[in-house]
């Protein structure tokens, strides 16, 4: 009984820990696949998700086009953006890759 006095519990925490966050970004905005949580970029105060690395760089080409395409047409409440907006994989990605050519 105790179990499931304490499911209970969980299960109304949690719902009310998502109430306001109906519209809470889950398609990436360039392919429109499931986002991947770890790969981000932060834009003008907000926090665009993405599925791939290549969709960060896509995203930077037209950034203004896909925020509109976020809030406007899919009706998400971007995240505020926090730190300095580098996920932890694209900062790795970044490690790896430099000495390549890259600036």
């Amino acid at each position: 009984m105790f179990f499931l006095k304490l499911a209970a519990v969980i299960g109304i925490v949690a719902f009310m820990g998502s109430c306001g966050k109906e519209n809470v970004q889950a398609l990436c905005p360039i392919m429109g696949a499931e986002i991947d949580r770890s790969l981000f970029t932060d834009y003008e105060s907000r926090r665009v998700y993405v599925c791939c690395m290549g969709c960060i760089e896509a995203f930077h080409q037209h950034p203004d086009r896909f925020i509109k395409f976020l809030e406007e047409d899919k009706k998400y409440e971007l995240e505020k953006a926090k730190d300095d907006g580098l996920s932890n994989a694209l900062r790795e990605y970044c490690k790896r890759h430099k000495g390549h050519g890259h600036r």
